[in-house]
């Protein structure tokens, strides 16, 4: 028991412990600091419990935790070092299982071996007693296969005075057939007549008993032309270049009329980035105080947004 008490008093915590204190502290859920930063639910909930993605880089968890707690009031520098010192720690060496936990759990293999063993058994019984009914099945139809055919049995013919009965039958149920076929027909050749003499001729006969021919109607003219449209399309418009300027670590998203995104990420301190593309912009930013913008070469007045939240606005700028 000491080894194991030992072993776990050299777990290192990371910051995530504290930056949950501190958002309860606040009386904030994790959807509101998640709808704040830009980020999902369980990003916000993974650097809680100090859970970092291998397949992500250092450098964006830096700066979803720089992030973090600046929107929570933390100290910076103590959650990323805190942040390093988690990272640079030795894997957790696994727990010493004592001998008493070893004894418990081969007993209890032993006992799922002894049911593997029973099932298979049962299996086993099972495929023998079918094997056997199979063969007196086989036995039994190969008796009854050579048993002897019974002859079929002899009909005696009907007396005569049925047999007349049955004819007559016969003949009186044809000549009903037969009468209700021609009064069929006839309604029939009725229907056809009445027919005949209420449409009109179609077309009149000249002296050669030939219908005369019906002139063919002028083809109507389609017009083809396409309609003109005023329409502008995204292939008329121009590239617009775009300037960012980073005083201070800055979390942000640009997307531009096509749906792309041009640039997202935590951009750092002191860059300059220029970047292109088709108007109108969707811009977010996480910290808009720490980020100048030129479009097209004029600079964009920043100082109408929030410092303290996240500003989401669109490139031109509409006029009020």
């Amino acid at each position: 028991m000491s080894e194991e008490t030992d072993i776990q008093e050299d777990i290192i915590k990371g910051p995530g412990e504290q930056l949950r204190t501190a958002r309860l502290g606040r009386g904030l859920t994790l959807d509101q600091v998640a709808s704040a930063l830009h980020l999902k639910a369980t990003t916000i909930e993974d650097l809680e419990n100090d859970i970092y993605d291998s397949s992500v880089s250092l450098t964006f968890s830096k700066g979803y935790l720089r992030l973090y707690a600046k929107h929570l009031g933390v100290p910076v520098d103590e959650v990323l070092d805190a942040f390093d010192a988690f990272q640079s720690k030795p894997k957790e060496t696994a727990k010493l299982q004592s001998f008493s936990k070893r004894v418990a759990k081969q007993a209890n293999d032993d006992r799922w071996m002894m049911v593997t063993y029973l099932i298979l058994a049962l299996v086993l019984v099972l495929f023998l007693w079918w094997w056997w009914q199979q063969s007196e099945d086989d036995a039994t139809l190969s008796q009854s296969l050579s048993a002897p055919t019974i002859p079929p049995v002899a009909t005696e013919p009907l007396p005569s005075s049925q047999s007349q009965q049955t004819e007559t039958l016969d003949s009186e149920a044809v000549e009903q057939i037969g009468d209700s076929a021609s009064q069929m027909l006839e309604r029939v050749e009725e229907v056809l007549q009445n027919a005949q003499q209420t449409l009109p001729d179609s077309q009149p006969a000249d002296d050669d008993g030939a219908a005369a021919e019906i002139p063919a109607e002028a083809p109507q003219q389609i017009d083809d032309e396409p309609e003109s449209t005023d329409n502008t399309t995204l292939a008329d418009e121009q590239p617009v270049e775009l300037v960012f300027t980073f005083s201070d670590d800055c979390w942000m998203t640009l997307t531009d009329a096509t749906g792309e995104d041009i640039a997202y990420g935590v951009k750092r301190a002191g860059r300059v980035m220029t970047v292109s593309g088709l108007p109108p912009f969707e811009v977010v930013l996480g910290a808009p105080a720490n980020v100048s913008i030129s479009y097209a070469g004029q600079n964009i007045d920043m100082s109408g947004f929030d410092v303290t939240r996240t500003a989401r606005f669109s490139l031109p700028l509409e006029e009020e």
